[in-house]
């Protein structure tokens, strides 16, 4: 499945490990026409739970989880018409760093009328851990792309909880070369911003998903969704007023800013 790349002449490095994975269109059917793995991450054969139009691929990480200095990096092009279905059979693990950054890189590209759904098992990052997702996603023409991303932070069940290390993260939603979203955070072990109202809340465990298309989305609860910037920002000072700026200028462009994004930054 892939050497360890961790030797006595290459001490501190970590797994490399490199997947790329094509889908093709082929009459009603959506094949998996290409893949190349370098390092321990593989995928399963296509399974079809759906319909053949939909090609579901399971990617596998086989050490079970990942440590500081390791680093994973995962191509998916989905060619005109094709759709496809990505998943992980079980919860990522980020152990911690002792002193290295792990990182995962993502590039989705979906050509016209292609569908990608992203939708793999959730992420726990243990206490600890220093960490980097980049997520890019590149769409052509009424190419259509799902994606969601859950997170633990420490392994609660046993008590843990986020109190050192570092997770960083980045996603970049393009579509004919229009930026539809670019989102970075910054979470660091014990930050103020784990608790805050505006932050986490004291909620170990967070998600992003638009179920409608659109970008970004708040879900408060009980079917409730809210999928537009500026609601969202308006939503979030009301339940921390110092959010917005107490200067009427500053506040303006605030809120300005916050309008561009519901427009997608359709400039760029």
């Amino acid at each position: 499945l892939g050497e360890n790349m961790e030797t006595d002449g290459n001490a501190g490095r970590g797994w490399q490990a490199r997947l790329a994975l094509t889908f093709n269109r082929a009459g009603d059917k959506t094949i998996l026409a290409r893949r190349e793995h370098a390092g321990p991450l593989v995928v399963q054969k296509p399974l079809y739970p759906e319909h053949i139009r939909v090609c579901h691929a399971i990617i596998i990480h086989p050490p079970g989880g990942v440590a500081g200095g390791d680093q994973l990096m995962l191509e998916i092009n989905a060619e005109e018409g094709a759709h496809t279905l990505i998943t992980t059979p079980g919860a990522g693990k980020w152990y911690k760093a002792n002193g290295r950054q792990a990182r995962q890189t993502v590039h989705i590209r979906g050509a016209a009328h292609a569908v990608v759904e992203w939708l793999p098992q959730e992420n726990i990052v243990f206490d600890g851990a220093e960490v980097d997702w980049q997520t890019q996603v590149e769409l052509e023409q009424d190419a259509t792309w799902l994606g969601w991303e859950i997170t633990c932070m420490g392994r609660t069940a046993g008590g843990e909880s986020f109190s050192s290390g570092l997770l960083a993260s980045a996603v970049s939603v393009r579509q004919n070369g229009h930026c539809l979203w670019n989102e970075k955070a910054r979470l660091a072990g014990g930050s103020a911003i784990l608790n805050h109202p505006v932050g986490l809340g004291g909620k170990p465990v967070f998600g992003a998903v638009s179920p409608n298309a659109r970008v970004p989305a708040l879900d408060l609860g009980g079917g409730v969704v809210i999928a537009e910037s500026l609601a969202i920002c308006e939503w979030a000072a009301e339940q921390a007023p110092s959010l917005w700026p107490k200067d009427a200028k500053t506040r303006a462009l605030a809120r300005a800013a916050a309008t561009e994004m519901h427009g997608g930054f359709g400039a760029l």
